[in-house]
């Protein structure tokens, strides 16, 4: 009798670990628990808190001022549009959306603030709810392949530190770019990856407000459209009939039609003699994208703007390194590179230089800081201390750290200011 032989038991393929911070994609979010809903209501409220300390200390600013004047509480909506078309988008170099919200809003709340266009606190509300709006949009952004802790850290440094509460405290264009930015962003990764039921007309609603913003908000527009473009082109490859390549086509279409409806109105800008256009600054590039990545770290002396750009690098290339896991992310990082660079190039063509003109793309940098102080945790905690169980605890450390110098060091001088200025 021949004896049975044993057979091996099966070997579990090997696969490539995964650091807590970065978890497997998932197409359909799983629903908010209790405890994720009671964070998120809490941080907001927290934001709103925030932004309306001391909200009418300062007086109103130059660009403040005009913005009030232009949305006139006297002139209907379509004759502050019909203003703003015949020479004011030329002259201020604005998009008309920001007086039109502006007017929308004065207009309603003057029966009971009759000085509502000399009332500081009164005309900056407008910036403080579309500030809170978006500190909600990075929640919903967040919840698109980064891990937990990443989304409700990312929500937090949102609602609480310096860059998007200062440019959120004022009568501008920046409290509709902080606002419309992620949620567009949010419904163009929801179109990509799946899981959001009738995405397509919200991402071109989103990002047809949202080009109507800003000046800078088109050239965001426009490198969604070319990340769109690439991934159908890419997934046309397994078949133009497969579901992943009609979403990759729908978003290319509905992000297109949002931005042809722009063009005229960017064109025109273009096209005029506007004095913002005029002259280029002079200065490098790296100041300018130093002076960016300073205002939403820890300000620009030597060593904490070296350890900016080292969090947002490790947040990027963490972001791209996990594609294959977590693709959202190096989505994201594509559209900072491309959106960013367009920003950066006419940034440098302009000879009013300010880091508020990257606001369109800063909901994509405090989601890579924040990845980018996980990252860290997580390499400290599997290199150095063997013990990869601490990751999450040391990445809340740093992040804790970030937000503790922001609310101690940052926010309180902010509030004290009597004249602002970019």
């Amino acid at each position: 009798m021949s004896k049975k032989k044993k057979q091996a038991p099966p070997v579990a393929p090997i696969t490539p670990s995964t650091p807590p911070s970065v978890p497997p994609a998932a197409p359909t979010p799983a629903p908010a628990s209790r405890r994720d809903l009671a964070w998120f209501g809490g941080i907001l409220l927290a934001a709103l808190v925030l932004r309306l300390i001391y909200l009418g200390r300062a007086d109103l600013w130059q660009d403040e001022m005009l913005l009030v004047m232009t949305a006139n509480i006297n002139l209907g909506v379509g004759e502050v549009f019909r203003n703003y078309w015949a020479s004011q988008m030329v002259s201020l170099g604005w998009m008309p959306l920001p007086a039109l919200v502006q007017n929308v809003f004065m207009s309603f709340v003057s029966a009971w603030i009759p000085d509502i266009m000399q009332n500081p606190f009164a005309a900056r509300i407008p910036g403080v709810l579309l500030g809170v709006l978006g500190v909600a949009g990075v929640w919903k952004l967040a919840g698109r392949g980064y891990a937990p802790a990443v989304r409700t850290a990312a929500t937090l440094v949102a609602a609480a530190t310096y860059y998007p509460v200062f440019y959120a405290r004022e009568v501008h264009a920046y409290p509709l770019l902080l606002a419309l930015a992620p949620w567009a962003l949010y419904y163009f990764t929801a179109a990509l990856s799946g899981g959001v039921p009738r995405v397509l007309p919200k991402l071109f609603v989103f990002t047809l407000l949202l080009a109507n913003a800003h000046l800078t908000a088109p050239m965001l527009v426009f490198a969604m459209a070319v990340v769109a473009g690439l991934c159908w082109l890419n997934r046309i490859k397994q078949g133009a009939s497969s579901p992943e390549a009609k979403r990759a086509l729908g978003a290319v279409i509905a992000i297109a039609l949002a931005g042809a409806a722009v063009i005229p109105v960017f064109m025109k800008i273009l096209g005029g003699d506007s004095p913002h256009l005029k002259q280029a600054s002079g200065v490098s590039p790296l100041f300018v994208l130093n002076d960016v990545v300073a205002k939403l770290f820890l300000g620009d002396w030597p060593v904490p703007a070296a350890l900016g750009w080292l969090v947002v690098a490790a947040g990027a290339g963490m972001a791209i390194a996990r594609r294959r896991t977590a693709p959202e992310p190096a989505l994201h990082a594509a559209l900072l590179g491309l959106g960013g660079g367009l920003i950066l190039l006419a940034a440098l063509r302009t000879q009013y230089l300010s880091a508020r003109y990257f606001a369109v793309v800063t909901p994509i940098l405090m989601l890579f800081i924040v990845l980018g102080l996980f990252a860290i945790a997580d390499a400290v905690a599997a290199k150095i201390l063997r013990k990869e169980r601490l990751a999450i605890p040391i990445g809340w450390g740093l992040a804790g750290l970030f937000l503790a110098i922001h609310l101690i060091l940052f926010l309180p001088p902010m509030y004290v200011l009597k004249n602002k200025s970019t």
